[in-house]
Parts: C-alpha cells; sequence; structure tokens
C-alpha cells in the first residue's frame, strides 16, 4: 500500500515543531530566562514553553514555517488560537498557584530557509493580551 501524504507530513511536521522549540528555548536561556515548562498541556490545550524572567511569566508560542521570512510564522498566531493559549495560560497560573508575577504572550517565530542550515528567528515580546 502507497504511503499517503499524511502519513509523510505529519511527523516531519512534528519534527520541525520539536526541533523548532528546543531553539527557541535555547535563545530564551541565552537571554536570561528560566524554563519552567514545556509542552505544558492540559484539557483547554497546550502551551509551547513557559518561562521566567525576573517577576513575570512569560507564556511563548514558538511558530515555525518552511518559509523564507519569520513573519509568515508570527502572523499565524490568530484570534482563535490567542484565545485557546489564554485559556491554558490561566489553568497553568491555577494549577501551579502562581502568586505575584505579571504575565505576558510572546510569540518566537522561526523561518526554515531552503538551502540554509540555520534558520531565522524573531522573538516578538508582548505579542498579544490575555484573552477571556
Amino acid at each position: 500500500m502507497p504511503m499517503r501524504f499524511l502519513d509523510w507530513v505529519l511527523p516531519w511536521r512534528k519534527q520541525l515543531g520539536n526541533k523548532s522549540e528546543h531553539i527557541a528555548a535555547k535563545v530564551l536561556v541565552s537571554k536570561g530566562y528560566t524554563i519552567l515548562s514545556k509542552n505544558w498541556a492540559c484539557k483547554l490545550g497546550e502551551l509551547d514553553i513557559v518561562a521566567r524572567i525576573r517577576d513575570t511569566v512569560v507564556f511563548v508560542e514558538v511558530r515555525s514555517r518552511s518559509c523564507d521570512h519569520t513573519v509568515v510564522a508570527a502572523e499565524s498566531v490568530g484570534r482563535d488560537k490567542q484565545i485557546k493559549l489564554s485559556r491554558a495560560a490561566n489553568s497553568f497560573i491555577f494549577a501551579h498557584k502562581i502568586q505575584g508575577c505579571s504575565f505576558r504572550f510572546d510569540v518566537i517565530a522561526i523561518a526554515w530557509k531552503k538551502n540554509s542550515p540555520t534558520p531565522d528567528l524573531a522573538h516578538h515580546e508582548n505579542a498579544f493580551e490575555f484573552i477571556s
């Protein structure tokens, strides 16, 4: 039986996502962030990276694309995704009993260019606000 398109694409996308999240975490640590959690999931959604810098807990959405510009990856976090991330973040805050901190959402956009061994990366701080 021949391999279907999705049988090939889905593992490749997951591998690209995992590689991108690893790079994003390394960049955050190099900037002084402490990684609190990776791929934290609850019934309301998943948070790629939860980090802390000083008194701020940062929920980081990592978006990666095979393209030439990080803008394409960054713009892929639409309102529906923002709502889902906000709900997951509220669950994380409640589950970990976090108090006395400020919170924000960042997006790390990664563009994997053809024929380039390293991706372009853009870290967008305060990319969007909590949505209830």
